[in-house]
Formats: structure tokens, sequence, C-alpha cells
């Protein structure tokens, strides 16, 4: 994992400065500049619209009783969207901005429940009771085999 973090601290800023360099190599210096900035605003602009509809939306399914677990994930999403946009460079942006969309999100959330479900382990929810059922085998250990 730490090969993997060392990695990826290299190598992000290296992407980014090499698509702005091709960025604005097709459409200028000051227009890739402009791109970026606006790009970051209306990211921002987008999360914090967004951020404010989740917020409610969760308040109202916590009234009705029922776990928010989208708007949770929603919400989880806007910020990591959030966080890109504050880093500089256009491939953070692309990446803040397709998570700002509401249908990439909902089949995110899908595909991530069934990478979960793949795994056995499954939370149900009744109401505002919440039961973990996890499958798996199991033996009895007895004495000498638990040395």
């Amino acid at each position: 994992m730490g090969w993997l973090t060392i990695g990826a601290i290299l190598l992000v800023p290296l992407i980014e400065i090499a698509v702005f360099i091709q960025v604005a190599g097709l459409i200028g210096l000051g227009s890739a500049i402009l791109l970026a900035i606006g790009a970051g605003v209306a990211g921002i602009w987008l999360v914090r619209r967004q951020g404010f509809s989740v917020l409610s939306r969760a308040q109202a399914s916590i009234e009705r009783g029922e776990a928010p677990v989208a708007e949770v994930f929603d919400g989880l999403c806007l910020l990591i969207a959030g966080g890109l946009l504050l880093l500089p460079g256009l491939v953070s942006d692309v990446f803040a901005i397709l998570l700002l969309v509401p249908a990439l999100r909902a089949w995110l959330r899908i595909w991530l429940g069934r990478q979960a479900k793949a795994r056995h382990e499954v939370v149900v929810t009744e109401g505002r009771r919440t039961t973990t059922i996890v499958e798996g085998d199991f033996r009895v250990l007895d004495e000498d085999e638990r040395r």
C-alpha cells in the first residue's frame, strides 16, 4: 500500500502537467488557464448546490424512518469531488465533474453494492432496525487447536 501511495503522489502531478501542456498547445495557454479556473468555479458551485439538495433529501429520509444510505453515498461523492476540484489541474477537474453527475453516482452506488454482495456481506434495513448478515463457514476448535 505504501508504494501505491508514493506512486500516486509522484504520478498524479506528472499526468496533470502533461495534460495541461497538451491542452495549452491545442487551445492556447490563456484559454487553458481560463478552462481550469472555469471548471473549478463551476464545479464548486455545483458541489454546493447539490450538497444542499442531498442534505434535504437525507433529512426527509430520516424523518420517514429510513436510513439515508443513498444520500450518504452522494454526500461522500460530493466531498471527494470538492477535494478534487481544489487540486490544480484538468484531469482532477474531469474526475470531479464526473462525480457531480447524479446518474453516474447512482450507477456507481449500484455497482459498489453488487461488489459488496459478491463478498457475501449484506446489510438488511427494516425501519430503524439494522441487521448485518454475513455468510460463511465455521468450525468449532477444541482446546488443542486453539493453541
